[in-house]
């Protein structure tokens, strides 16, 4: 976890075209994060697909982002998770 803090928190959070979310951290960080991958493997994340990707939203103080599915119950990745994402792929990039 190179120098990655646990407990973080996202300040900010946008869903773009292609099921992608740019995230800013509370510490200034910031990336894409590609989710195309998760919601084509269906099961639970195929809540995620279409429209509703777009609704996203910062639960849990920033400590998380979800959707709700069609029961209402929360679809939710952990802010730490996707900080890992977002440095792999950052440096996959590189």
């Amino acid at each position: 976890m190179d120098g990655m803090k646990l407990l973080t928190r996202i300040a900010q959070i946008e869903a773009l075209p292609g099921y992608r979310l740019r995230l800013r951290y509370v510490d200034g960080a910031t990336g894409v994060v590609d989710m195309a991958g998760t919601v084509a493997k269906g099961g639970v994340f195929a809540a995620l697909a279409g429209a509703r990707f777009g609704t996203v939203q910062l639960t849990q103080g920033g400590r998380a982002v979800c959707w709700l599915n069609d029961g209402g119950n929360e679809v939710d990745f952990d802010a730490d998770a996707l900080r890992m994402r977002l440095q792999a792929d950052q440096a996959a990039a590189e």
